[in-house]
């Protein structure tokens, strides 16, 4: 389930999420508004804050209709969360 929808069925607030969570509510509104995603490490903590309700899969992104480009920051990995291939992984490339 999708962290906006979560938050008006239980009626919580950015500030009262981002208190269970351990961000700022200002965070909390960007993942609303999808101008970001949570960081990897807050995850577990999102999950936990929603007892499994909203989970890392909540956060990736629809394909975009139409062509049309996805939020900005979508689709952007940093190199240490690229994924590895079985030849990186086995130091033979």
């Amino acid at each position: 389930m999708k962290i906006e929808r979560y938050m008006s069925i239980h009626k919580l607030t950015d500030t009262a999420l981002a208190a269970r969570v351990g961000v700022f509510p200002t965070t909390v509104m960007r993942w609303r508004k999808n101008e970001t995603r949570p960081e990897w490490d807050i995850i577990p903590a999102i999950i936990a804050a929603t007892e499994g309700i909203v989970t890392a899969n909540d956060f990736i992104p629809a394909p975009a209709p139409n062509g049309a480009e996805p939020p900005s920051g979508y689709g952007v990995i940093s190199p240490d969360q690229r994924p590895v291939s079985e030849g990186e992984a086995r130091g033979r490339v």
